[in-house]
């Protein structure tokens, strides 16, 4: 039997903006008790998207440092003269994934155990790239399908000794910047007879509406991926060429468009399109925007929160900027912070006031870190 959670705890849950999602999603479940039996409360799960959007900002520097070290480590292979894709695409549907994995309410999301921040693993990009590559031969007009030429690319799992590893290395895909959730609801039709009460379908059965996240369609993920140079059978060495990268880029196209990333591709969940670089900036910025005045109405007159010291006027005053968002303001207060706290540092404030054009904020001795 579920153990309630107390009203004390609730509060600090609501309040806290710098909690791992992974870790609320699947542990803060309410549940409505009906006799002997449990059931999920869906308006909660709904709620699950403003916990989202409470939590999400504070992972925006982990997500930076994931795509700098991403972005590194891809500029290190060409460094190599090996041959690397990287690809921006835009969701054009909603994205959803992990659908069927464990949780309370059987609508689960696979969500990165250190950000939080729903992804794409790199195991689910290579099984949809495979079967897109496949694709792309048949659309050729072969009838058949080489396991080999599948296999330079993506590998196989046959047994020793005819098992080998794919020449294209995945790198899991993040949003490029902090994505935002929605709630989307399917309607199974017959649940007597999937619950085995009832032999036969029935059309006079009620639907039952089951609540289930998923990412808005308009977010960027990135895709990354590189060749390495294979050791054949027969001793040689595969070295890839211009040609291998354009094959995949290809397959890349049609399983944006045409298969999808994620789960619930056959209604048309986890469709992508290519986009320029230009377009795909201006997108950020528009997220950017949106994500900052999310922060901003989180944000109370009175809250306390955690600033770093980013620069100090002729008189002395600071200015501030709230950890892990892209607002700033000034400590009305600043004779009070301590001449040892230098730029940089971090330290607990209130917040005073809201105006548009920075925040006030008040400066706590005691949250002195």
């Amino acid at each position: 039997m579920p153990i309630p959670i107390t009203d004390a705890v609730k509060k600090q849950l609501a309040e806290k903006k710098s909690a791992n999602f992974s870790l609320c999603f699947p542990r803060l479940v309410e549940w409505t008790e009906r006799g002997d039996a449990v059931e999920v409360n869906e308006e909660r799960n709904a709620r699950m998207c403003n916990d989202a959007a409470r939590v999400f900002p504070a992972a925006d520097g982990c997500l930076k440092q994931i795509h700098k070290r991403q972005a590194d480590f891809i500029a290190s292979r060409d460094k190599q003269g090996l041959i690397t894709i990287t690809l921006r695409a835009k969701l054009t549907t909603p994205f959803i994934t992990g659908l069927g994995s464990g949780h309370p309410s059987e609508t689960g999301m696979i969500l990165d155990r250190n950000t939080g921040l729903p992804y794409i693993p790199a195991s689910s990009i290579k099984g949809v790239l495979r079967l897109a590559y496949a694709l792309s031969i048949a659309k050729r007009g072969d009838t058949t399908v080489d396991d080999a030429e599948l296999a330079e690319y993506f590998g196989n799992t046959k047994e020793m000794p005819s098992a080998m590893r794919g020449g294209v290395v995945f790198l899991d895909a993040y949003p490029e910047t902090i994505p935002a959730l929605q709630t989307d609801i399917m309607n199974p039709h017959f649940n007597s007879y999937y619950g085995k009460i009832k032999n036969l379908p029935l059309e006079t059965d009620n639907p039952v509406p089951i609540k289930f996240l998923s990412v808005k369609a308009g977010t960027f993920f990135v895709f990354r991926c590189y060749f390495l140079p294979l050791l054949c059978k027969d001793g040689t060495v595969k070295h890839y060429a211009q040609t291998d990268k354009e094959k995949v880029e290809k397959s890349f196209c049609i399983a944006f468009s045409t298969l999808g990333f994620g789960g619930k591709t056959a209604v048309g969940y986890g469709r992508f399109e290519l986009s320029s670089e230009k377009e795909m900036q201006a997108a950020v910025a528009k997220q950017k925007a949106l994500a900052i005045e999310e922060i901003k109405k989180s944000f109370n007159v009175k809250d306390s929160c955690k600033v770093v010291l980013v620069s100090q006027n002729k008189k002395g005053n600071w200015k501030v900027q709230i950890e892990g968002t892209e607002v700033f303001g000034t400590i009305l207060n600043s004779s009070a912070v301590p001449p040892e706290r230098k730029q940089g540092d971090a330290v607990i404030v209130r917040i005073t006031a809201k105006p548009a054009n920075g925040w006030n904020f008040e400066y706590l001795p005691q949250g002195q870190l």
